[in-house]
């Protein structure tokens, strides 16, 4: 007998999926310092584990929760912030206000197949089709990390996010030619459906991965640059004795507060000691 994949058992493992990075990241956040965007990924996980937790209910709550909240706003929801997130982390301007249409969209369609022209076909179509731009929109931005970064670091995700939007056209495809029924609930539906749950599960923890990666080597980029800067006040400097200039490793004399202020994070102020304050205001 062949192994036949339960597509409710599906659902919810992506859903523990996005429990534990949602739990993750609440966690990392109140102990550690975090870029921007990565509030914007956390709330993401959330949206992804309450939507495969309301569609995985399918059948046991009312349609609008499973149907139009679960399976059609929050799955959008989660793409919207997402690419927002990656967008703040490379300090993109928001682009919060049309990456919010897909899912607008969604609510309106899901209402549209759900009440007024039941179609489950239709739905995942547009699901699949509605995702697309905050996934492209992230794939975009992943030049910036290769600039940024390691190649190894955004490789990674590059490699994700591309499966993810393969993912959704062959999803949609393959919707589209299948026998489904208008009324069919998507418990019921083809084998096919159970797959690309499976498929959906694997590309979404290896984004988390991904997305935990980059982060880490930010950090890690920032650090290396801090203990640059730092070793740079380090050892011995040459200094005029009569000017009290610096000579850096070019050769060229700088003056101290110039040299010091390239190389950490001082800002200088100037006034007079009490000493030189008695000198200067007696010469006056």
């Amino acid at each position: 007998m062949g192994i036949q994949f339960d597509l409710r058992s599906a659902v919810f493992f992506n859903a523990v999926i996005g429990l534990v990075f949602f739990l993750y990241t609440l966690y990392f956040g109140r102990m550690h310092r975090t870029h921007p965007g990565f509030r914007e990924w956390m709330l993401s996980s959330l949206f992804y584990f309450v939507s495969q937790t309301l569609i995985g209910l399918r059948g046991h709550i009312p349609d609008w929760a499973s149907i139009v909240v679960g399976g059609n706003v929050l799955q959008l929801l989660t793409c919207t912030f997402l690419a927002e997130g990656l967008g703040q982390f490379f300090g993109q301007t928001s682009r919060l206000r049309w990456l919010s249409v897909p899912p607008v969209i969604g609510l309106i369609t899901g209402s549209y197949f759900t009440y007024l022209a039941p179609n489950l076909a239709a739905r995942i179509i547009t699901v699949s089709l509605f995702t697309l731009p905050a996934l492209v929109y992230g794939l975009w931005l992943m030049r910036l990390a290769a600039r940024s970064f390691s190649l190894a670091s955004s490789f990674w995700l590059v490699l994700t996010l591309g499966g993810l939007i393969a993912l959704n056209l062959a999803r949609a495809a393959e919707t589209a030619s299948a026998d489904i029924a208008p009324l069919s609930d998507l418990m019921r539906a083809p084998i096919s459906q159970s797959y690309f749950a499976l498929l959906l599960s694997l590309f979404v923890l290896a984004l988390y991965l991904g997305l935990l990666g980059l982060h880490s080597r930010r950090t890690e980029v920032e650090l290396n640059t801090a203990l640059v800067e730092l070793n740079a006040l380090e050892g011995m400097l040459p200094i005029c004795s009569y000017c009290k200039k610096i000579r850096d490793e070019k050769g060229e004399w700088n003056q101290l507060e110039a040299y010091i202020s390239d190389r950490s994070a001082a800002e200088f102020t100037h006034g007079y000691c009490p000493e030189c304050a008695t000198k200067f205001i007696k010469d006056l």
